[in-house]
């Protein structure tokens, strides 16, 4: 993976290529936002939070916070379960399924890479350029409008 910045952390990229994120309202994407930096900072999956912790760090007020965590759980971003004294246990989900990824929540999620659309059976009929010019044609020394003499 390359990244631009020392510090990050990640985000599912399906959220928004899937097109949920322009859906999405700024308090939802605020707590949404949060909630994965959270899970980087202390790595895991499940967060136990309360809603004063969680307002101030995303900056919404309490009522903002509910509706986004209602809406985020609706569209199968998070599960959440209430706990006494305003405490939440968040679980982050595979926008994918809508479901939390499986195994234990502190173990990470391994990305597995798609497979070659080009299977081996095809290779054989993919020419191995993409060089525009004629296979066939010995390369110019003008390709680029400079003749070149040797």
């Amino acid at each position: 993976m390359t990244t631009m910045f020392a510090e990050f952390f990640g985000m599912p990229q399906r959220v928004i290529r899937s097109g949920i994120w322009a859906k999405m309202k700024p308090s939802e994407r605020s707590l949404y936002v949060c909630l994965f930096h959270d899970s980087e900072r202390y790595r895991t999956r499940e967060l136990q939070r309360t809603d004063s912790q969680i307002c101030e760090l995303a900056g919404l007020s309490s009522r903002a916070c509910r509706d986004a965590r209602i809406k985020l759980a609706e569209r199968g971003l998070l599960r959440y379960k209430r706990g006494s004294g305003n405490v939440y246990v968040y679980t982050l989900c595979n926008p994918g399924t809508g479901e939390p990824w499986p195994g234990d929540p502190k173990k990470p999620i391994r990305y597995i890479k798609k497979a070659n659309p080009i299977t081996s059976a095809d290779a054989g009929s993919v020419p191995p350029t993409t060089d525009l010019r004629k296979r066939d044609q010995p390369p110019r020394g003008d390709i680029h409008g400079i003749p070149l003499s040797f």
